[in-house]
């Protein structure tokens, strides 16, 4: 079957961006291997998304992580090593910049709306486009009205900082890599997911793989009552009220997730116009 324009704008993404690391001197197998490891991961979360809804990701896995258990500077030189971190640490790194998973929602409300494919996904484009447009425009002008420094401290410094020596240190080969068994790990792990799927698929009461997946998330110790209230919310309605009772009632949750997002955003332009200095007020509550 005919994967159509979405194929095609796949492939050629795919040749762009192997293109870029070429040009960057990246060998073309290794970029290729880079490539593949992030489709994978991304196609992944996505499924995630699809099955179990909105998820604030933090990945604890990834193209550099299998490096580091293969044996780091070892197995791949530091020259290849290094530039793909930084790479990887821009588009995928924190939880905000991995956009693959976010978009399956906006399919979804494609789907449960029935509006036009196509002007659909034209919208969707342009809010993204609009987004980092703004995005940028905004963070240059915070940055240079105050400095870097007086930024919030992980976007603006113990990040970037974090990164850099965390990539010298793959690079160099002493990241330690949790011990010469942690290939082991890894390996039984993904024959876990497997044989979850396996079962689940044959047997209704067996417990969805999406948990175990999920536990590799650092956030989920301070998020899992959050999703056990909107589970027992959603089991409790449709229970007793049936489909029609939980479609009345999804607005109301909806509006106080942008709520919450308006509340940021207005009380955050309250500050800037008053001057109001030291006032923490976004959505990064989150304390694992």
């Amino acid at each position: 079957r005919c994967m159509g324009w979405s194929g095609v704008g796949l492939f050629l993404s795919l040749g762009v961006t192997l293109a870029w690391l070429r040009w960057n001197h990246i060998g073309l197998h290794w970029g290729m291997a880079f490539m593949a490891v992030v489709v994978l991961m991304t196609v992944g979360l996505m499924r995630m998304v699809a099955e179990g809804g909105v998820y604030w990701f933090q990945i604890h896995t990834g193209p550099f992580h299998l490096v580091n258990v293969a044996g780091g500077a070892k197995a791949v030189s530091g020259a290849v090593i290094a530039p793909l971190m930084l790479i990887y640490s821009v588009l995928f790194l924190d939880i905000k910049t991995f956009l693959a998973p976010s978009a399956v929602n906006a399919f979804k409300m494609q789907d449960e709306s029935r509006a036009a494919r196509g002007r659909f996904h034209l919208a969707v484009a342009l809010a993204g486009v609009a987004t980092v447009a703004v995005s940028c425009v905004t963070v240059l002008y915070m940055v240079h009205l105050h400095g870097a420094n007086g930024g919030q401290s992980w976007f603006y410094s113990s990040g970037p900082q974090y990164i850099i020596t965390q990539t010298q240190r793959l690079a160099s080969g002493t990241l330690g890599s949790g011990g010469d068994l942690n290939w082991l790990f890894y390996a039984i792990g993904g024959l876990w997911v497997l044989l979850s799927v396996f079962l689940r698929r044959h047997f209704f009461w067996w417990l969805h793989p999406i948990g175990f997946c999920m536990m590799a998330n650092g956030l989920m110790p301070a998020l899992w009552f959050s999703f056990f209230l909107g589970w027992v919310c959603k089991k409790i309605t449709v229970g007793y009220g049936g489909r029609h009772m939980f479609a009345m009632v999804r607005p109301l949750f909806v509006g106080m997730i942008l709520g919450e997002l308006l509340a940021a955003l207005g009380w955050s332009l309250t500050a800037q116009v008053l001057g109001l200095q030291n006032v923490a007020i976004d959505i990064n509550r989150v304390q694992p």
